[in-house]
């Protein structure tokens, strides 16, 4: 998609362009199943904001994989065939991803707190 700025696509979901500092850290590790090329072509992501996850019962990464994961999924491929409609393209997605707000569980080096939460072959 040729788009540069935000966009808003309904209520709290999103169109984002990734920068730079976000792509290096979704990076996925060079003896990962998924193709790394394929991860690192992606210009843009799809963000469902205001999003809460209760880890009352347990690690949040599990949580959220576990139990959370397929709702996420089925929200996002809404918003693909949307957007394959609106823009008369395929889109899809590789990885999933947590961005923390105000918090995050560790940093590496000055790149946003991202966790990948899972990657699709």
């Amino acid at each position: 998609m040729e788009l540069s700025e935000l966009l808003q696509l309904g209520d709290d979901v999103w169109s984002e362009p990734l920068d730079e500092s976000t792509q290096r850290t979704r990076a996925v590790d060079i003896n990962s199943r998924v193709n790394i090329f394929l991860v690192s072509a992606a210009t843009h992501a799809i963000v469902l904001r205001n999003r809460d996850f209760d880890n009352s019962r347990g690690p949040l990464f599990r949580r959220i994989l576990l139990d959370l994961l397929r709702q996420l999924r089925d929200q996002m491929e809404e918003v693909f065939q949307a957007l394959e409609i609106a823009f008369d393209q395929r889109v899809g997605c590789v990885q999933v991803a947590l961005r923390p707000h105000d918090w995050a569980d560790s940093w590496l080096g000055d790149l946003p707190p991202i966790e990948s939460v899972s990657t699709l072959s």
